[in-house]
């Protein structure tokens, strides 16, 4: 454990509740977050980790652009259910970037675990992106990412990181049933 690790639980626990209370300011504690762990998992060797902590900082961005401007100039994103087709391209979507970064980082690099790490790589930036929309499903997919991410930690001896994904996932579990209540509100509230 060092003080990486420290910060990065830190802003990753803050950063997440303030998604569930759909705060913006997540997307903020969501960057520093991701430059911490960044550092973090190429110490790791969890090369797909570290690559998706880079790639996180541009969907922070994203979705703090996303937040702050809605669907359009005047109106605020609102929390949705995802289509069948939505879902259906984020699940292929996800199982051809798992083959893609398995293979390159199983043949190619001197990574750890490579299939797992790249398989919840897939899912987290599918996560991401569903969270960036507020889809109600981004939940469900952190939920499993995050049962499985606290197995890798351990793993890996980074019990802080296990914790804090332990964490995670109780809060994905807040932030599923918190979400949906907010849409079953505004639901209500346009047929009133």
């Amino acid at each position: 454990m060092n003080w990486i690790e420290i910060a990065g639980f830190i802003t990753g626990v803050i950063g997440v509740w303030l998604t569930i209370k759909e705060n913006i300011w997540c997307w903020l504690l969501g960057i520093i977050n991701v430059i911490l762990y960044l550092i973090l998992f190429f110490d790791l060797k969890l090369y797909a980790d570290a690559w998706l902590q880079g790639f996180y900082i541009v969907t922070q961005i994203y979705g703090w652009y996303k937040w702050s401007k809605g669907t359009s100039i005047k109106d605020e994103l609102m929390i949705t259910f995802c289509s069948k087709k939505v879902l259906f391209i984020c699940l292929i979507a996800t199982i051809l970037m798992t083959f893609l970064f398995g293979f390159y980082f199983s043949h190619y690099t001197e990574a750890a675990l490579p299939w797992w790490d790249s398989s919840l790589m897939a899912m987290s930036l599918t996560g991401t992106w569903m969270a960036a929309n507020k889809k109600i499903e981004n939940w469900i997919v952190w939920i499993i990412a995050n049962f499985i991410y606290i197995q890798i930690y351990i793993i890996k001896d980074t019990i802080l990181t296990a914790a804090l994904y332990f964490i995670f996932f109780l809060l994905a579990i807040e932030g599923y049933f918190e979400w949906k209540a907010s849409w079953q509100k505004t639901k209500t509230s346009k047929i009133l």
